[in-house]
């Protein structure tokens, strides 16, 4: 890959993960205060993903047709707005109202820059190359909830939200500026089957297993970053700045593992990685579902951070193989993309709606079963991936 696309692509995502990190922690106390029950607190996590969710094929389709700088701008534009809208909401239906058009703008920068990278790589380093350029949003969302938190501490829940978009006014200048257009390119390539290309996806058996995967893998994300906030700041009495550190910890522990396993990915059977991750995820939540102390939080962190790390590049390096050979790629990445945002959905509503009919133990477990089964899943069916072609 180019290193300027690659350097630029990797500052995108990184500032734009990075300001959407500072938020993470802050947005269950601010849910909390205006009087959300554990529902409307899952609501305001989850209503992002959804907006996500409905946008995906839209802006990967229209951007396998006509460029994806265009979009990473816009993206980035309406993350501005937003952090405005974080500011001004007073009320819980302001609030989930904000996150929705939070997440019409992220479906256009995360899935599409990476869409931009997928087609700008040499075939046979997808592992290594996406598993580093994942390293920028990792290195984002673990530093963001940390500053994020302190800011809050210092300044006020305001400042944070002000200071994110600032961050975002950085990155659609660093787009701007530095990152090459291939909007032409686009054009010139043809529009005519595109809606071809799209409908076989749903039909491809591999990218469908590995959305159930990447679905039930977020799902159990979802969770965590929607509840350990609160458990932290209710039941432990933890800061701002800790509670933040909890969520820095696990992403910090996936970052070094990120470009390891891509080497690996780029070598190896990728559903047995990718199983291998679940597995450790799967113990993450079932020990978060018998959670007794703060510091408990933190193993909870890594063994999440440490599971993610070993799958993405494996993910990333399948989906990145599945784009090029349906000639598709902004349709196959936003495909994915929206597997993780229907899981960053529907974890933390489901596990909402059980809190309030049941205890810790019970929904959080719930949670933990459905990994447990997705990872039996994907490792069930490895015998595909083992009929690919060697590319190492």
């Amino acid at each position: 890959m180019n290193r300027r696309i690659f350097f630029t692509l990797y500052l995108i995502l990184f500032t734009g993960s990075f300001s959407a990190g500072m938020v993470i922690p802050l947005l269950s106390g601010y849910a909390h205060g205006m009087g959300a029950d554990n529902f409307s607190i899952g609501l305001v996590f989850g209503i992002t993903s959804i907006s996500m969710i409905l946008c995906h094929p839209l802006v990967g389709r229209f951007s396998d047709m006509n460029g994806r700088k265009p979009f990473i701008a816009l993206g980035l534009f309406i993350s501005i707005l937003t952090s405005a809208g974080l500011v001004l909401s007073t009320t819980v239906a302001s609030l989930i109202l904000v996150r929705f058009a939070q997440g019409i703008g992220a479906s256009m920068v995360g899935p599409v820059s990476e869409a931009y990278a997928g087609e700008s790589l040499s075939r046979g380093r997808e592992g290594f190359v996406m598993g580093s350029l994942n390293t920028a949003l990792w290195a984002g969302f673990g530093a963001g909830p940390v500053i994020g938190g302190l800011i809050k501490d210092m300044m006020g829940i305001h400042a944070a939200f002000l200071a994110r978009g600032v961050l975002c006014l950085i990155s659609i200048l660093i787009c701007l500026c530095f990152l090459p257009s291939d909007t032409q390119k686009k054009k010139s390539a043809g529009k005519s089957r595109q809606s071809e290309k799209f409908h076989k996806l749903i039909f491809d058996r591999e990218l469908m297993r590995v959305f159930i995967f990447r679905t039930s893998q977020y799902m159990c994300v979802g969770v965590f970053w929607a509840f350990c906030p609160l458990i932290g700041e209710m039941r432990f009495q933890m800061s701002g700045l800790a509670i933040g550190g909890v969520i820095t910890t696990g992403v910090v522990a996936g970052i070094f593992l990120l470009p390891l396993f891509g080497i690996i990915a780029d070598k190896t059977d990728k559903s047995r990685l990718i199983a291998l991750g679940g597995a450790v995820i799967a113990i993450g939540m079932v020990q978060f579902s018998f959670i007794k102390s703060a510091w408990e939080l933190y193993s909870v962190s890594i063994l999440i951070g440490i599971g993610g790390g070993i799958i993405i590049p494996s993910v990333m390096a399948t989906t990145v193989r599945l784009g090029s050979e349906h000639s598709a790629m902004g349709s196959v990445v936003s495909f994915m993309a929206a597997a993780d945002n229907i899981g960053l959905t529907l974890g933390p509503m489901l596990c909402g709606a059980l809190l309030e009919i049941t205890d810790d133990e019970a929904a959080f477990g719930g949670i933990s079963l459905l990994m447990v089964s997705a990872t039996i899943f994907i490792h069930y069916f490895r015998a595909t991936e083992n009929k690919l072609p060697d590319v190492s």
